[in-house]
C-alpha cells in the first residue's frame, strides 16, 4: 500500500511531487476505467465488460479558470456540509482535470475516491466487474478441460476498508489494531484478526464457478506467516470448496508481487488447468499471462507493483 494520507479539513498548501500526482491520477481513475482488459463485441460471451463502462467515459471538458484551492474547498463543502457525495466527487475530479500538475491534484484524487466510495457507487462498479466475470466464466467453463478461476484476496475477495479508513488512507504495516473504528490499525495485526468482510459479488462468482465445475485458486501477496489467519477469514466469509490457497513466502525472492503471481499462475497451468479468468484489484494481479481473460476490480486506495 502507499503511505498516502487524506485530510478532511480545508487546506491552503500541500507538499507533493509530480511523480506522486501522476501515480495517484492512474490509481484514482481506475474507478472510471475498471473492467476486463480484453473487450469483445458480445458482453455475455466475450472476454470483457464491453459497453458497460461507456457511461464513465463522458466528462465535461468546459474549462473555467478557477483556483485549485477554491475548487477543492467547494468539494469539502459539498461533502461535509451539503452531504452531496456524488457532487463532491465530481468537484474533486475537476481539480485534477483543470489543474492536473498542481499541488492539489494528489489530494483531490484521494478525496474523489473517498466520496465516490461513501456514495455507494464504488460497490456498484465492483459488482459490475464481477457480473461480467461471472458471465464469461459460466460461458467458458464447459468448453475447456480442467477450467480454473484465479482470485486475488485483498480488495477483491475480502475488504480491508475498515483498516484503510481507520488509518486515514495511510499504510501502517506493523503495530496493534485494537481501536477500531479508530486508528491506528497495523495492517498485519488486522490480517491476523481474520475478520475482513466478504466482497459479496466475489463470493457469488466463486459459487457460480464451482457450480460449473471450475476449480478456484486464491493467489495472494499475503505472506506465509499470515496464511492461517487468511484460511480462517476465507472460511468465515463463506468461501468453501476452493482448490488451493497460494500465499507468498516471507523470504520470497521475487522482485515484485506481479512476478510472484505470474509464476504461481504458470504452476497452475503446468498442472494441466486452463485458467479461463483471473480477477484482481491490481494490475500486478493480472499482468504476466497464463490466463484467457483478466478482470480488473476498481481500487482507488492503493497501488501494488
Amino acid at each position: 500500500m502507499s503511505a498516502l494520507r487524506m485530510t478532511l479539513e480545508s487546506r491552503k498548501s500541500s507538499d507533493v511531487s509530480s511523480s506522486d500526482v501522476s501515480r495517484l491520477r492512474r490509481i484514482g481513475r481506475s474507478l472510471r476505467l475498471a473492467g476486463c482488459l480484453i473487450v469483445l463485441a458480445i458482453p455475455l460471451s466475450g472476454c470483457g465488460t464491453g459497453a458497460l463502462w461507456d457511461k464513465f467515459f463522458a466528462k465535461d471538458d468546459t474549462f473555467v479558470e478557477e483556483p485549485a484551492d477554491k475548487l477543492y474547498n467547494e468539494g469539502l463543502y459539498l461533502m461535509n456540509q451539503r452531504k452531496d457525495l456524488k457532487a463532491a466527487s465530481k468537484k474533486f475530479e475537476e481539480v485534477d482535470r483543470k489543474h492536473p500538475y498542481s499541488d492539489w491534484a494528489r489530494q483531490s484524487l484521494l478525496m474523489s475516491a473517498y466520496s465516490f466510495y461513501q456514495a455507494g457507487d464504488y460497490d456498484g462498479d465492483v459488482a459490475a466487474v464481477f457480473a461480467a466475470a461471472r458471465a464469461y466464466v459460466e460461458g467458458r467453463a464447459g468448453a475447456v478441460s480442467k477450467p480454473a478461476l484465479v482470485l486475488d484476496i485483498d480488495e477483491t475477495s475480502l475488504s480491508n476498508w475498515a483498516n484503510i479508513k481507520a488509518n486515514n488512507f495511510g499504510f501502517i504495516r506493523d503495530g496493534a489494531c485494537d481501536r477500531l473504528p479508530n486508528g491506528p490499525c497495523g495492517f498485519r495485526a488486522w490480517i491476523l484478526q481474520g475478520v475482513a468482510p466478504v466482497v459479496k459479488p466475489a463470493l457469488d462468482l466463486f459459487n457460480a464457478a464451482k457450480a460449473k465445475g471450475v476449480a478456484v485458486f486464491f493467489i495472494t501477496g499475503r505472506r506465509d506467516s499470515e496464511r492461517q489467519a487468511t484460511l480462517w477469514n476465507l472460511d468465515r466469509a463463506g468461501f468453501e470448496g476452493w482448490e488451493k490457497l497460494v500465499t507468498r513466502p516471507d523470504d520470497d525472492a521475487h522482485a515484485t508481487v506481479q512476478a510472484f503471481k505470474t509464476e504461481q499462475r504458470r504452476k497452475v497451468a503446468d498442472a494441466g488447468y486452463a485458467i479461463i479468468a483471473t480477477v484482481g484489484d491490481q494490475q500486478s494481479d493480472l499482468d504476466g499471462g497464463f490466463a484467457e481473460c483478466t478482470f480488473k476490480v476498481p481500487n482507488p486506495f492503493y497501488f501494488i507493483p
